[in-house]
């Protein structure tokens, strides 16, 4: 057993570093040539319990961008007036507060809170004081302050032990300011930690495992979902079939907070998104995601483009969060990150209360939409129960083919994926169902199950199956 255990093991492992480390940058700084006796000189090499730091600028990414390291370069960061006694002294560039170390930030929580006001000094709007603070001009990515001292990553904020600065597992995303293995200096910067499957250096999802796995410190277990069987592509493993999306897309870690969860995916994910659940989720499943997002080229659900899913009758129903009270967003042992379980086979045997259809059931009352005088007069049972047809052979639960129409009649799944139902006597699409100009009769033109419709017609109670009232 233990051999066997072994060997699953290795075989994860092996998976997991499909993806190979980023070691250096295409565009290492350039520390050679200083005069000897400058900052560089002293602090390439190891001295004591002193790293030699100047190599970190060379890491796959680092704080100064094409340009030779210099003295400047140090000042801009480092207080020099009492140099060699012990201390790692910083100044703040918006205030000129000196910032002293009396321990290591990557290991010392306390140590590391000190920094956040001195990160954000040159991460705010107008970097260091108005000025680049390095001598490559490039001005640093902008945290907004205001929304940081809100957000749940900030020192005593709703993550808990949590700040800009640690080791990277337990507080902290961040540590050394001057390079990392890892892309955006992400801690730890050696990139020594054990390998994520799909994020062997952990700089993306890996990154936000660390806290949100089984262990937390975060209350919100994410890596178990995203292990379930349906979930987003956010590994690159998962990103061979060409879907893309990352987790970044959706949340700010910057700004993130219990009240503000989301941000703007069309923004690539910086600015907070301030309209409903229904309008988020629309803005990738619109047929135009952003740039950096994409979907696998093969589906077997009702396709990725939920446009018409506005103004539908579930959507109407359903409310602002209406995505929400079907689908997980994160994962689900159900398809298409559905909470409840959904067959869309066809020939599916139905029994009452068995499950198969309980996502529907979430909201319809089974016994009088299958068995009782609705919608579709007393025709559900013959479908479902008699003919076993799947829901989804008739409805489309986003849209129907026509926008607006009532019933979400779309025959467009069962065509596409080899049910037994064909388009009859030239109707199809918009015409393969209609009702009547008052409503009161439908017609349909298909071939199902070997019965044609040519038409078949039913009276149509135009009363509501459901009052979502009391819920929505």
């Amino acid at each position: 057993m233990k051999s066997e255990i072994t060997i699953v093991a290795f075989a994860l492992l092996s998976v997991a570093m499909q993806k190979p480390p980023i070691t250096t940058n295409t565009n290492p700084t350039n520390v050679t040539g200083i005069p000897v006796g400058k900052c560089i000189d002293c602090h390439s090499l190891q001295k004591g319990n002193r790293r030699a730091v100047v190599g970190e600028f060379n890491l796959a990414s680092h704080h100064l961008q094409s340009a030779n390291l210099n003295e400047k370069d140090c000042r801009a960061c480092h207080d020099l007036t009492q140099h060699k006694k012990g201390k790692v002294r910083l100044h703040n560039a918006d205030t000129g507060e000196i910032i002293t170390l009396t321990g290591n930030p990557m290991t010392d929580y306390a140590q590391a809170i000190l920094l956040e006001p001195f990160c954000l000094a040159c991460h705010d709007a107008d970097g260091a004081n108005g000025q680049p603070p390095f001598s490559d001009q490039v001005m640093p990515q902008v945290i907004d302050a205001s929304l940081f001292d809100i957000g749940a990553h900030k020192a005593g904020g709703a993550a808990g032990p949590m700040t800009c600065y640690g080791d990277g597992e337990t507080f902290g995303c961040h540590n050394t300011a001057h390079g990392s293995a890892k892309k955006n200096i992400l801690a730890p910067y050696t990139a020594d930690q054990p390998p994520v499957n799909g994020d062997p250096l952990r700089e993306e999802e890996g990154m936000c495992y660390t806290c949100h796995d089984a262990d937390g410190p975060s209350m919100f277990d994410q890596e178990s979902l995203f292990n379930l069987p349906s979930h987003h592509h956010i590994s690159s493993i998962d990103q061979q079939d060409g879907s893309k999306v990352e987790c970044t897309n959706c949340h700010n870690p910057h700004t993130a907070n219990p009240s503000m969860l989301l941000a703007d995916p069309d923004s690539g994910g910086k600015n907070p998104w301030t309209g409903t659940k229904v309008d988020f989720c629309i803005t990738c499943h619109d047929g135009n995601p952003p740039a950096d997002v994409s979907f696998p080229a093969n589906y077997t659900g009702t396709g990725y483009d939920k446009s018409n899913f506005i103004g539908s009758t579930h959507q109407s129903n359903l409310g602002a969060e209406g995505c929400g009270h079907c689908h997980d967003e994160h994962g689900s042992v159900n398809q298409s990150l559905l909470e409840l379980k959904y067959v869309d086979t066809d020939y599916n045997s139905y029994s009452f209360g068995d499950g198969d259809y309980a996502l529907c059931w979430r909201c319809h009352d089974e016994t009088s939409t299958v068995f009782g005088n609705n919608a579709f007069s007393t025709k559900h049972s013959r479908h479902v129960s008699s003919e076993r047809a799947a829901c989804v052979t008739c409805h489309d639960v986003h849209s129907a083919y026509d926008p607006g129409e009532p019933g979400l009649i779309n025959f467009g799944f069962a065509i596409r994926n080899g049910f037994n139902i064909a388009y009859r006597a030239g109707h199809e699409g918009s015409d393969a169902f209609y009702l009547n100009g008052s409503m009161t009769t439908g017609y349909c033109y298909i071939t199902c199950h070997g019965k044609g419709h040519s038409p078949k017609s039913y009276t149509r109670n135009k009363n509501p199956m459901v009052d979502c009232s009391e819920c929505h």
